[in-house]
């Protein structure tokens, strides 16, 4: 009864603060509104299923043997305590957007140039977000990041994009 509670108030809050959002209401309170959505978990809803999208990262050692690739964004597992509190998951839910809006960016381009894909603001913040990751693992000074669909039923995995090569 009491999750049930919760739930009904997080779910009010939700709302509120996206009305608030749209609206623009809020004023100098909004950064307060802000600070605490940060810690409320998210949700994410689908009007469309699409196949999720899988952003991986390999390495080369300094004897210039490549690693296979691998994913840079893990799941995170749940409990519930992430029903209330769930930094970590909406991280990680805005990094999967950040991976979706570069596929996006890169579908409108009508070039395969790299120079264009590298133009583009998705596709840097990208190569930062893995820049930080290899960062913090400590591997390799050169690196190359992948995106492409998982498999679904009936279709095949695709890939979607493939880096050139950078430098940490």
């Amino acid at each position: 009864m009491i999750v049930y509670v919760a739930l009904l108030v997080l779910l009010s809050l939700t709302l509120l603060g996206a009305h608030q959002a749209l609206s623009g209401a809020g004023g100098p309170r909004s950064r307060a509104w802000v600070s605490l959505r940060v810690l409320l978990p998210s949700w994410r809803f689908f009007d469309r299923p699409t196949a999720p999208l899988v952003l991986s990262v390999r390495t080369a050692s300094e004897a210039g043997v490549w690693s296979a690739f691998e994913p840079l964004l893990q799941a995170t597992g749940g409990g519930l305590t992430t029903l209330l509190v769930n930094a970590r998951g909406n991280l990680h839910l805005a990094y999967h957007q950040l991976s979706e809006q570069l596929v996006s960016d890169l579908s409108v381009l009508s070039t395969d140039d790299a120079e264009a894909a590298r133009a583009l603001v998705s596709y840097e913040l990208v190569l930062a977000l893995v820049r930080s990751s290899l960062a913090a693992r400590a591997t390799g000074t050169r690196f190359q990041f992948r995106l492409r669909s998982e498999a679904r039923a009936g279709e095949p995995a695709q890939e979607l994009m493939t880096s050139e090569l950078h430098v940490l």
